[in-house]
């Protein structure tokens, strides 16, 4: 929380609102900070905002393990064409296949030999 203890009322729209997440069941990533601006808000801001930085990296980029376990799955081929199914004319499943609109400028044909694509 941020404040000047110049004020009656330090920093108490931090301590409140910390206050009322812990009354509703809230847990705390970090512990309540309360900088002064009397005394200088770099003492207690910077080293806050470096472990927070910290503790929100860690969460979202945990360490990954440096030995794998097992070999790595090997990823699908995208460029087999799936047999047709009843409702789905082989030519679709080609472009769905390679997730491509032969139609549209720029895209590689995908049909079966013997399929022409389909009028614009």
């Amino acid at each position: 929380a941020l404040g000047d203890t110049n004020y009656d009322q330090f920093c108490s729209v931090g301590k409140l609102v910390d206050k009322r997440l812990g009354e509703l069941g809230g847990t705390r990533a970090m512990p309540l900070t309360c900088a002064d601006e009397a005394l200088g808000l770099e003492d207690v801001v910077e080293p806050f905002t470096n472990d927070i930085l910290n503790k929100i990296q860690q969460a979202c980029f945990p360490p990954t393990p440096t030995t794998l376990t097992s070999a790595p799955t090997p990823a699908p081929s995208i460029n087999k064409i799936p047999p047709s199914r009843p409702g789905i004319p082989a030519a679709a499943a080609a472009r769905l296949a390679n997730n491509t609109v032969p139609s549209h400028p720029g895209s590689r044909p995908s049909f079966p030999a013997g399929i022409p694509p389909a009028a614009a």
